[in-house]
């Protein structure tokens, strides 16, 4: 049995950006506790992006949370220490503005002693979540932060990371 802390209403946001209506099936990482991972949206319009969330497979799971226009100019935008393994929101330390019909990356850094498969991922598995799909260009892992590639190329043609991200239409 499974415990809720700190739940958000649903209403605390304008747009949710995410590939993965199913959430976590399985995991993926480099035989390392390090690993990165990203999604690239387009935004639906002018906004600000308020927080992300995504999966931790091990407690006291470090991370670091990116921002850019593109997986070569990433910026952090928050990070910290997620005490005990789950789902999580993370606030950004500040919003940050999305142009409307623009591309922008979203990008996590975990270390997460304890896995060598730290990055949470959604794919087709009969019985559970036999309707998920991606596409090319949309979901991304890195052992470094530096060196990215696409998930439906290196994993599986149908899936994308668990990581979504929060906007609303003003800055409050």
């Amino acid at each position: 049995m499974g415990t809720v802390s700190g739940a958000e209403s649903p209403s605390n946001y304008d747009r949710v950006y995410h590939y993965d209506p199913l959430g976590q099936v399985g995991a993926v990482g480099f035989d390392d506790p390090t690993a990165w991972f990203a999604n690239v949206f387009t935004a639906a319009e002018d906004s600000f992006l308020h927080a992300v969330s995504f999966y931790t497979l091990a407690p006291g799971t470090q991370f670091v949370v990116y921002h850019g226009p593109d997986l070569g100019s990433l910026q952090p935008q928050a990070q910290g220490t997620l005490a005990y393994m789950g789902y999580h929101t993370v606030k950004l330390s500040k919003p940050v503005s999305l142009r409307g019909g623009q591309p922008f990356v979203i990008a996590v850094k975990l270390v997460s002693l304890g896995t060598s498969e730290p990055v949470a991922i959604e794919y087709p598995l009969r019985g559970l979540a036999s309707a998920a799909k991606a596409d090319l260009g949309q979901s991304y892992i890195s052992a470094d932060g530096k060196d990215w590639s696409d998930v439906t190329v290196v994993w599986n043609p149908e899936a994308d990371v668990c990581l979504k991200a929060f906007a609303k239409l003003t800055s409050k």
